[in-house]
């Protein structure tokens, strides 16, 4: 097995090529594990994944929408698109071209999933914060 280590750029690395685990646009000091994610890193990642792949709208949810983040936290995102094919596959596309700078839960949704009135559905629209909308 081979020990992995980040070097002083930021990067993951196997010994041979580094690995960008983020953005190099989302500000630090980089999550940690011992804090909490700034809020100013969350609003920079969306405004990366808004430039990178024009989504409809991007809605933070959960504990850092409702102001009630721990530390085992991770940021819950959903990305409003149009898009083909699985959502799976465009998630790990997205976080290959992106990164990612903290744990997060990243869902993709397409348009006309917005008009479902299934609880969860509802409640991301109801009480997450809107971070981006085209």
């Amino acid at each position: 097995m081979t020990r992995k280590r980040h070097n002083s750029n930021g990067r993951h690395t196997n010994g041979t090529k580094p690995i960008q685990l983020w953005h190099p646009e989302v500000p630090g000091p980089l999550w940690d594990g011992t804090r909490r994610v700034p809020r100013n890193q969350i609003e920079t990642y969306c405004r990366v994944l808004a430039r990178e792949f024009r989504p409809e709208k991007i809605i933070l949810f959960g504990s850092y929408a409702y102001g009630k983040p721990t530390l085992d936290s991770d940021v819950d995102l959903v990305v409003v698109m149009p898009f083909r094919g699985s959502d799976t596959k465009k998630v790990v596309q997205m976080l290959t071209r992106v990164g990612a700078p903290f744990p997060m839960d990243l869902l993709l949704w397409k348009p006309d999933r917005t008009k479902r009135t299934d609880y969860f559905t509802r409640e991301v629209l109801s009480r997450g914060k809107v971070m981006y909308e085209s």
